[in-house]
């Protein structure tokens, strides 16, 4: 059976501590194969640029209080590397039953393998 999903309101249910926990667990563990970058300095500026959460509507500026502000530029890469880390999980303990699925941003496609005896 050919699936597609949609994450509901994906960025504002992206709790900031939960990412930022999530994405500085990440990024010190991929740290080695990223010596370009200074991962300690890269989670500093997340916090600055996620934690504050403001984000201009027309020509005023508001403060979210939960989850992540859709205007901010860098939001779509935010909730696309913290849905993917549970993806990491997930996708290989339904390897069985889904072996194909593709996510753009909050939608994704997949195939599931229905078992007709469930038993």
């Amino acid at each position: 059976m050919i699936f597609t999903c949609d994450a509901t309101a994906m960025y504002t249910n992206i709790k900031t501590e939960d990412a930022l926990r999530e994405i500085s667990k990440y990024l010190r563990k991929i740290e080695d194969t990223i010596k370009h970058v200074d991962v300690e300095v890269l989670i500093e500026a997340l916090e600055l640029v996620f934690k504050p959460n403001y984000f201009k509507l027309g020509d005023t500026f508001w403060h979210q209080t939960s989850g992540t502000a859709m205007g901010t530029p860098s939001a779509p890469a935010w909730a696309t590397i913290f849905f993917a880390l549970y993806e990491e999980i997930l996708i290989p303990k339904w390897s069985s039953t889904i072996p194909f699925y593709l996510r753009f941003i909050d939608d994704g496609i997949g195939i599931w393998l229905m078992d007709e005896d469930p038993e």
